[in-house]
């Protein structure tokens, strides 16, 4: 999906690898949900989820070096697991 790798749960996207076709990082592709989207867009390297040149809200991009520690991963997949509990399954 994307381009890259989609994980599931519970029968709904929560979060990806997307790895652009030129010689750039991989980024993290984050479903955080519209509620977060305003604030995640401020965070140091995450950016709008834009492939096609329309921004999805509710998706954002981790540049690497935003989930490279740990740490930082951690903080975007909770924030991904966290929206995903909201979402009905379609």
């Amino acid at each position: 999906m994307f381009g890259g790798h989609c994980f599931m749960v519970g029968n709904k996207m929560c979060v990806g690898v997307y790895k652009p076709k030129k010689a750039m990082q991989p980024r993290l592709i984050a479903r955080i949900g519209e509620h977060f989207y305003e604030t995640a867009l401020k965070q140091p390297f995450c950016s709008a989820f834009d492939l096609t040149g329309k921004q999805m809200k509710g998706f954002v991009f981790i540049e690497n070096d935003g989930f490279e520690n740990p740490k930082d991963l951690v903080f975007w997949i909770e924030k991904c697991l966290n929206f995903n509990l909201i979402l009905k399954s379609e």
